[in-house]
């Protein structure tokens, strides 16, 4: 399975001290530029973990993808759906109105949330972890 990440999942989790579950869901995840620029480069000291993948939008029809939703959406979200879409990944987003994107152009996504139960439901965590 595949997982491109939004920025918000990766900053509230990390700026908890959780940030390996998403390691533990998925063993490595890839980040558009833009998002590697919100989570890991914004003056915060964030490192960046080895199993996350920073990945160039550079297919035309994602960048056109890319172009369409910064409309709507902010460009770390914007370029992370487009991302998805062209490598055939999940999302894995919080923000409703990225849900919404997503679920209109065919692109699986998931949340913070259902990512922390599926955790739970493959017994990788315990309600005593969070």
């Amino acid at each position: 399975m595949h997982i491109v990440s939004d920025a918000s999942p990766l900053i509230s989790l990390a700026d908890a001290g959780y940030l390996t579950l998403i390691q533990l869901a998925f063993t490595t995840i890839a980040i558009p530029e833009e998002v590697n620029r919100e989570v890991f480069k914004t003056g915060r000291t964030r490192p960046k973990p080895s199993w996350v993948r920073v990945c160039t939008l550079s297919d035309p029809l994602g960048l056109l993808l890319f172009s369409q939703l910064r409309i709507v959406l902010d460009d770390g979200e914007a370029e992370a759906i487009a991302l998805a879409k062209v490598i055939g990944a999940i999302v894995l987003i919080d923000e409703v109105v990225g849900t919404s994107a997503c679920v209109a152009r065919c692109v699986p996504c998931l949340s913070t949330a259902q990512m922390i139960s599926g955790l739970r439901t493959d017994q990788k965590i315990s309600q005593k972890t969070l």
